[in-house]
């Protein structure tokens, strides 16, 4: 397995365990959020969100077997995250486009309402996953120190996609310099 495997494997695994262990803090907020998007009943929203948080946990454990010699479980993890994105994906896009207020709950933090960069992502990492599944047959065996490299690779670019909304809102945040606040003069 190669670079792309292990860079895209790490990048979906530490996107969806972050998601998975937001929801799980804070589920009760989440069922709460399937209720607007989906409109569902109380019933079905907590089935749809075990659904999905089972579906998100099985997709890291699958995608975490891309260090062992049980890769065919990884393809399962790519296969999963991709499916996953792009639902997600089309769900964001059509709030988006019906004006809805709806917000992103993804990560169990604070909401922010759901827009383009949110259909952005969840494309990206579909593509990560499609990318990730096409690299694991063609590539070969790269040494422990690339594995390293790829996987540090991948961590921080899940970094940027779980702080996303974070990283938005500090360069919207004010007059006062990028993050809102007054830069102060040393002496």
């Amino acid at each position: 397995m190669g670079h792309i495997a292990f860079f895209c494997a790490t990048l979906l695994a530490v996107v969806f365990a972050v998601s998975s262990v937001g929801k799980i803090l804070d589920f009760a907020a989440f069922v709460d959020s399937l209720k607007t998007i989906s409109k569902v009943s109380e019933p079905l929203s907590n089935l749809l969100g075990a659904a999905i948080l089972a579906a998100e946990v099985l997709t890291v454990l699958a995608l975490a077997t891309v260090w062992t010699d049980a890769t065919h479980w990884a393809a399962y993890g790519f296969a999963t995250a991709t499916t996953l994105s792009i639902v997600f994906a089309v769900v964001v896009s059509a709030e988006v486009r019906k004006g809805s207020r709806a917000q992103c709950l993804c990560f169990g933090r604070k909401g922010t309402r759901f827009g383009a960069r949110h259909v952005v992502r969840n494309g990206c990492l579909a593509l990560a996953g499609v990318a990730g599944l096409i690299s694991m047959s063609s590539a070969p065996l790269i040494p422990l120190a690339g594995m390293i490299l790829a996987a540090g690779t991948g961590l921080f670019a899940a970094v940027v996609c779980v702080t996303m909304d974070d990283v938005v809102e500090l360069f919207r945040s004010g007059a006062g310099g990028v993050s809102g606040i007054e830069s102060e003069t040393v002496r």
